[in-house]
């Protein structure tokens, strides 16, 4: 092993003195229930914004096809990210097919049915719903990330879910996106690594003893 990540709400006690350490953040929770006894949200801006996307576009749950694939790639195009990002996203058919709690839902444009948006669910917790992924198209209809939303709440709360986990802040623009729906910075998360000795001559346990067996030949 030659490098350690450890994700946790706060620095591992073990970590070296000059161990990388990432920019704090946390995962964003909404306590359910939240949708009003008619199915609508709470919120006017948001409502507003729904009903603006669901003019245009129809919201399905579907399985995972090549459309949603090349969207994918498509983003990953117009941004930087790094390599164990995008060895996630491109595995995201996979995850996406890997059990029946795992739904993709989409934004079909009512007028020719092409793909908008799309966004995953993950509803095998027990009491926590978790917004995986989301993904649009350039010049996608407004609105749509919310239509959706929309759509993956109303499901966790039909299963009967308490919390709704919509994940890391990462940036202003998601950290807006999730104010404006009156999430909240629930749980820490700080992102630790550092590299580990590449040979034989460091103090831990592994390493006395490939000192003792007379190197690593002998190991």
């Amino acid at each position: 092993m030659r490098q350690i990540t450890v994700l946790a709400p706060v620095r591992p006690t073990r970590a070296p003195q000059d161990a990388r350490q990432g920019a704090p953040d946390a995962y964003w929770d909404l306590a359910l229930p939240l949708l009003r006894e008619d199915g609508s949200l709470p919120w006017q801006n948001v409502r507003n914004m729904e009903r603006r996307a669901l003019r245009e576009v129809d919201i399905v749950r579907e399985a995972w096809q090549p459309e949603h694939a090349a969207l994918v790639q498509d983003f990953l195009r117009r941004k930087p990210f790094e390599p164990g990002t995008v060895q996630i996203f491109n595995r995201l058919e996979a995850y996406v097919g890997c059990h029946p709690d795992v739904q993709l839902w989409a934004a079909r444009h009512k007028r020719d049915n092409s793909l908008q948006a799309l966004a995953v669910g993950d509803y095998a917790s027990l009491t926590t719903a978790f917004y995986m992924f989301a993904f649009r198209r350039q010049g996608a209809v407004p609105g749509c990330a919310d239509a959706l939303l929309a759509g993956l709440v109303s499901e966790a709360e039909a299963r009967g879910h308490m919390r709704f986990c919509l994940g890391l802040g990462i940036d202003p623009g998601i950290r807006f996106f999730k104010g404006k729906w009156h999430a909240r910075p629930a749980l820490p998360c700080l992102e630790t690594g550092w590299n580990t000795r590449a040979d034989n001559q460091g103090s831990g346990w592994f390493s006395r003893l490939r000192r003792l067996l007379g190197g690593e030949e002998a190991a």
